[in-house]
């Protein structure tokens, strides 16, 4: 799978949220995925990133061209590539994250991990991305107060759909990536029977 992965990037992440993101790596690289993120060499994304190397996992990072700098911050990545993009704003770094993402991961973060964890959720919500799982690593009950929020909106009648089918929660790295797992081949199962049907329609003519 290619695993979008969101994640801080704040110097200050603590010790508990940066394991959670290396223990991510590390599952990630073991097991053949595909490492997607924003890029950051530090807090969990750094602690990602350096996890999935070390374990021989391949990482993909979108970068918006401020903050390019000399690429030396990624000297110590083995398997990297960097993709550059440009524009006014994160949008198109955005576009590009979620380009062939299999599903998305969402480690604790601040204001830049709630804004691509609200923009992918609509996207969803709306049809854009259906079928894209997404999980919050709800360590340490770090997304309680998100997750509550969500099911006011629902009581209040503001929410389209269950809270889990656009956004469901695990408590750790280990179970989110096997969430993901198991949607994904859910929707293989699904794509796999569908084109039976088509080849047996077809087999009438």
């Amino acid at each position: 799978m290619r695993v979008l992965v969101y994640a801080s990037s704040s110097l200050t992440t603590s010790e508990v949220f940066r394991k959670t993101a290396s223990d991510l790596g590390k599952y990630l690289a073991k097991e053949g995925h595909v490492c997607v993120n924003g890029g950051g060499n530090c807090g969990g994304m750094g602690a990602l990133n350096q996890s999935c190397s070390e374990n021989g996992g391949k990482i993909v990072t979108v970068i918006h061209q401020r903050w390019v700098v000399d690429g030396e911050e990624f000297e110590h990545i083995k398997n990297f590539e960097r993709v550059v993009v440009g524009g006014d704003d994160l949008g198109e770094r955005k576009r590009q994250l979620l380009n062939h993402a299999d599903c998305v991961i969402v480690l604790p973060g601040g204001v830049g991990t709630f804004d691509e964890l609200f923009e992918t959720s609509c996207l969803k919500q709306l049809g854009f991305i259906e079928e894209l799982p997404i999980c919050l690593v709800n360590v340490d009950g770090y997304y309680d107060s998100l997750i509550e929020q969500m099911k006011r909106a629902k009581k209040e009648t503001l929410l389209r759909g269950e809270i889990d089918e656009i956004i469901h929660s695990e408590k750790t790295s280990r179970k989110s990536l096997d969430y993901c797992q198991q949607m994904y081949m859910k929707k293989l199962k699904l794509k796999q029977e569908k084109l039976i049907k088509k080849i047996e329609w077809a087999c009438h003519f």
